[in-house]
């Protein structure tokens, strides 16, 4: 056998050992049975330091040669990456900007577009007026008014380029912290669990139950 594959064999066998026993205990009646369990447990423990002795020095080795694999891609990556970045702040920063100054074309047209329709309406009501049809003209102002904004659309003066397109990115800000649901809050575990291991019994905290739990520990 292989003097680099005798720590595995070995390991093998001692795995196999220990769930076989694990197999014997159903359940821990007495202190004869207790002890056992005490016994296989503590074969288990000096079975993962065995393998963590067989494995940490092999994945410590591969680790090192993945990180030295990334600090050589990042070497050629970074560069990249912040120059794209920068590129592309300024892509977007250009087509938001082109987009508001198309929206407020699209506003001030609609505008003047709502203006000329009053000004047609008003002048024709004035002529119904003359003609003594005031009810037809009160009703042509009113339907004036009640008319929707004119639809205005003015095409994206940005050109379209293959293989690079906007995405719309909604994104969120606090605004009053009061105001936001409870079913948007997180409940801070790492803070509360900090305070129960400090105070144990002793914590109060509101809507919160301390209690205790045993665990074994292998010295």
């Amino acid at each position: 056998m292989n003097d680099s594959t005798q720590p595995v064999a070995s390991l093998q066998r001692g795995i196999i050992h220990a769930q076989t026993s694990l197999a014997t205990v159903k359940h821990i009646e007495d202190n004869e049975q207790f002890l056992a369990a005490c016994e296989i447990s503590k074969s288990i423990s000096q079975l993962r330091k065995a393998v963590d002795e067989t494995f940490n020095p092999i994945i410590a080795a591969a680790n090192k040669t993945h990180k030295e694999a990334l600090d050589q891609k990042k070497k050629f990556s970074l560069p990249l990456e912040l120059g794209q970045r920068e590129i592309d702040f300024k892509i977007n920063t250009y087509r938001q900007r082109q987009e508001q100054k198309r929206r407020e074309e699209e506003r001030q047209l609609q505008e003047q577009a709502r203006k000329d329709a009053e000004e047609r309406a008003l002048h024709e009501a004035e002529e119904l007026a003359r003609q003594g049809e005031h009810e037809h003209a009160q009703a042509v102002i009113e339907e004036a008014i009640a008319a929707p904004a004119p639809v205005v659309s003015i095409a994206p003066s940005v050109p379209k380029v293959q293989g690079i397109a906007a995405r719309p990115v909604w994104r969120w800000k606090i605004v009053d912290e009061t105001k936001i649901p409870r079913e948007y809050l997180t409940v801070d575990e790492i803070k509360i669990s900090g305070v129960v291991r400090a105070l144990k019994n002793k914590a109060n905290i509101p809507g919160i139950q301390v209690y205790e739990e045993s665990t074994t520990i292998h010295r």
